[in-house]
């Protein structure tokens, strides 16, 4: 019996699930090793029992499943770094540490910070591994870049885990990066020391003087950010105008490389070398030159999920089209995708990576049905209804992860890919000339750089243009992680019905639309069931309580019914009615007494309450307050000092209080 017999798409997915089972069980080592070892111990006897068979025996294709679903969490486990004994998180982390490190890569900064991701080497003065982001000022007199070996003497804290109910967890994205602490680094808080120069400063700085040979174009700001991310993958000069554009009209996924880049320039150099298809050998030359220029590329670019994916892809798709493999994509995919996960299972965690699996898989799956709708051997009329039909199945695909992550449904995406994916196509391959020519003949390349600035102008003003119908971008959509499985569920019944397509399986998909219905409703009935009190991290003080279907909203913030956090909080509830009040000095919440204290200090010493809230920098005597009033529970809100906090926090520890700062703990949950 051959073990090749089982598809490598099973594998692929039992691979994936293992990694995702590790991931919520946290299962130890020791047990994963014993599971390991004892199903490879069953794989080898049952494979020398049934070796001879010509039929496929359902015990060892179970047994072979199994070890490769527990393989998958064994590497999940190897790969997340604080597993290892040297990682700094397992030293002890003091009020000021000495960290020495390396800059390895640099994200999107914000108005006061540049942000940078260090590989550490040692942690007050001990080997160790790991990694930290770094806000640096920009108020410092230097500069990180990527190479440098930098000091660091800083506090060490947790990234804030919930920020806000509902809205992005910026830690857990950063989790599965490997990356759980962060520090924020001022003047004389740091020393930049010398430079090393490993292979990824090498590439850093090719890919610094590829994006420099574009000064000669004199690009506008907006122009030149396009057309990094692009060509290069670098997004991080992209302002937020454009890519809040672009995500309304449903096309974000042109600023980031994925599978349609990738194919592009698959397809751009497939055809540039296909002359070596008629020298002896070529075949072999072009499949080297071709995987090779598509690495170089993906470095360049920065290695990202999407790249990586897409890049791995298209070298295994070239390599079954030069073993002449023909219906070799769904393998190809599932190669890809277990590659990736072999090299860093945390990858299935990232949206992006998430999202352009769905979409590949929904295009491939559905085009043996949208071939019928050729009507014309007209090539433009091909190229059109492709371009349709191919943008309407990818949509689908990513449907419900776009309603899971994003909450909201951009209904004129196929208007925008009409236009967006040809001039994209264009752009992509006139820069990658205007590339090479930029070091090669520059008239020439200013005379195409000319015209790559007005298809990016002009695919920027349509994108505007139709970001502006609001009215269109279904927005605030309520929806969970079951909801998400259920619509794939259905939508996968829907395929299967239109491969064979029978009367009675018609059936099967109305009691699986009834299925969704019923968990929908269910699930909002039992969110709407739930009553909770949020002391939520603004600026401004924001209380709100969640009760018969309605949020109140306590805030004395003008701007408040603006507030985004709110909206998410609301969106995240099936969007009850919100109706906003003046902050009091006393609440009730489910039988318990809350007090809000202000810059006023002024509260009723006769109430004894069971939470405390202090807000605005109050002057209150915090140990006079334990004292005579007794609270369970003293939480500060966003809207005091540091030092305030420091203070507070001290005194609670002394009398054994629990004290909830919201600056440093996020939002609070009642």
């Amino acid at each position: 019996m051959d073990v090749v017999k089982y598809p490598i798409i099973l594998i692929a997915i039992c691979f994936g699930l293992g990694i995702v089972i590790q991931n919520y069980a946290y299962f130890s080592l020791s047990t994963l090793l014993f599971s390991s070892l004892l199903l490879f111990i069953l794989f080898i006897l049952l494979f020398f029992k049934n070796r001879n068979q010509n039929t496929k025996n359902v015990f060892f294709g179970l047994a072979t499943y199994f070890l490769i679903l527990s393989l998958g969490s064994l590497s999940l486990y190897i790969h997340q770094d604080f597993h290892a004994k040297n990682n700094y998180s397992n030293l002890e982390i003091k009020e000021q540490n000495n960290i020495k490190g390396l800059v390895v890569e640099e994200l999107k900064s914000n108005e006061f910070y540049t942000k940078f991701i260090v590989k550490i080497d040692s942690f007050n003065q001990q080997k160790s591994s790991g990694k930290l982001l770094v806000y640096f000022s920009k108020k410092n007199p230097d500069s990180l870049f990527i190479g440098d070996l930098v000091s660091f003497k800083s506090e060490v804290k947790p990234i804030l885990k919930n920020y806000n109910p509902d809205t992005f967890d910026y830690a857990n994205y950063m989790e599965n990066q490997n990356v759980y602490h962060q520090i924020k680094c001022f003047e004389n808080d740091y020393f930049v020391g010398e430079k090393v120069k490993n292979f990824t400063f090498y590439i850093n700085e090719l890919r610094k003087k590829l994006v420099h040979s574009f000064d000669a174009h004199h690009f506008s700001v907006r122009t030149k950010s396009i057309i990094n991310a692009l060509l290069l993958g670098q997004k991080q000069q992209i302002d937020s105008e454009t890519l809040k554009d672009y995500k309304n009209a449903g096309v974000v996924h042109i600023l980031a490389i994925s599978g349609l880049h990738i194919g592009i320039i698959y397809t751009f150099f497939n055809f540039i070398f296909g002359f070596l298809n008629r020298v002896k050998h070529g075949k072999t030359i072009k499949l080297i030159v071709i995987i090779l220029l598509l690495w170089l590329f993906a470095l360049i670019s920065g290695m990202s999920a999407s790249i990586t994916r897409s890049v791995t892809m298209f070298s295994v798709i070239a390599f079954g089209t030069f073993l002449n493999r023909k219906n070799f994509m769904f393998n190809a995919i599932a190669a890809s995708f277990l590659i990736l996960l072999i090299y860093n299972p945390l990858l299935i965690f990232d949206v992006g990576f998430q999202l352009s699996y769905a979409a590949v898989i929904s295009i491939l799956l559905f085009q043996p049905f949208y071939q019928k709708f050729y009507y014309s051997k007209n090539k433009i009329v091909v190229y059109i209804t492709d371009l349709f039909l191919v943008s309407l199945t990818a949509q689908l695909g990513v449907l419900p992860l776009m309603l899971l992550y994003f909450k909201q449904v951009p209904t004129l995406f196929l208007l925008a890919n009409f236009v967006v994916i040809p001039v994209a196509t264009l752009v992509l391959i006139l820069g990658i000339i205007v590339l090479f020519l930029n070091f090669v003949y520059l008239p020439l390349a200013l005379l195409l750089g000319k015209l790559i600035s007005f298809l990016v102008e002009f695919m920027n003003y349509y994108i505007h243009w139709l970001s502006s119908f609001q009215e269109y971008v279904i927005k605030n959509i309520t929806f969970t992680p079951f909801l998400t499985v259920g619509l794939y569920v259905l939508i996968l019944s829907v395929i299967y019905w239109i491969y064979k397509p029978k009367n009675k399986r018609i059936l099967y998909i109305l009691v699986l639309t009834l299925s969704f219905q019923i968990l929908y409703f269910f699930t909002k009935s039992e969110t709407s069931h739930k009553n909770e009190l949020i002391v939520f991290n603004n600026k401004e003080s924001a209380i709100s309580i969640f009760e018969a279907n309605k949020i109140t909203i306590f805030s004395n913030d003008s701007l408040i019914q603006e507030n985004q956090s709110i909206q998410e909080y609301a969106t995240a509830k099936f969007n009850p009615k919100i109706v906003f009040h003046p902050l009091e000095n006393v609440l009730f919440f489910k039988n318990k007494k809350i007090i809000i204290v202000d810059e006023n200090t002024i509260y009723n010493t006769s109430i004894k309450p069971d939470v405390v809230v202090i807000r605005q920098n109050s002057r209150i005597n915090m140990e006079r307050l334990i004292l005579t009033s007794k609270p369970q529970l003293i939480i500060a809100d966003k809207s005091n000092s540091y030092t305030s906090l420091k203070r507070w926090k001290a005194t609670c520890i002394k009398y054994k209080i629990p004290f909830h700062a919201i600056a440093e703990k996020g939002f609070y949950k009642m």
